[in-house]
């Protein structure tokens, strides 16, 4: 029995010195005088900004805007101006542009110069087909051309009228080309 008792003070002895190790020791800290003084601290964080409402504001056309004098939050009632749009400067042609652009009114005159040649060629034709419908169909009444001949010179009108008709409106889209190759 003694022999137990031996072998438990043992044990206990064991886990209480065990237990003595394993405990946390004492912590070092910084010690210093209390003053009274100023207390400041800055936080440094990212802020998330949410509009209630957000509107987007547009013109027509473009421009150059001017500087607005609102700042964030200000009112602003109905017809107040915001801000002031005023026309783009119109940039300056150098030598290079200057050419290009002699060029592109030469180009345009030459296609205006085409698409009259093509109306005036299309003209001659529905005239030359006219005629020849006049031709058909007084040979018609007389019996001398058959109805068929009557038919394919009317259809030969139409599609001469329809090259007219295309001609002149290609004369038209070339004139406003050079206009507006000369307006550059």
């Amino acid at each position: 029995m003694k022999r137990i008792l031996y072998l438990g003070a043992a044990a206990l002895t064991g886990a209480a010195l065990l237990a003595w190790v394993l405990l946390p020791g004492p912590r070092a800290v910084q010690t210093a005088p209390v003053t009274q003084g100023r207390f400041e601290r800055s936080v440094l964080e990212d802020g998330r900004t949410r509009l209630q409402a957000r509107y987007a504001l547009s013109a027509p056309q473009a421009g150059q805007l001017g500087r607005i004098d609102l700042q964030a939050g200000d009112p602003v009632t109905r017809g107040q101006v915001v801000a002031e749009l005023a026309p783009p400067q119109a940039p300056l042609l150098d030598a290079r542009s200057r050419a290009e652009q002699q060029e592109r009114i030469a180009a345009a005159q030459a296609a205006l110069g085409r698409a009259q040649s093509n109306r005036e060629r299309a003209a001659a034709a529905t005239t030359l087909a006219r005629n020849a419908l006049a031709r058909s169909e007084s040979l018609s009444q007389q019996g001398f051309v058959s109805p068929a001949q009557s038919d394919g010179v009317r259809t030969e009108l139409q599609l001469r009228e329809q090259e007219l008709a295309a001609a002149r409106q290609d004369a038209t889209a070339a004139a406003h080309g050079l206009a507006q190759a000369r307006a550059t």
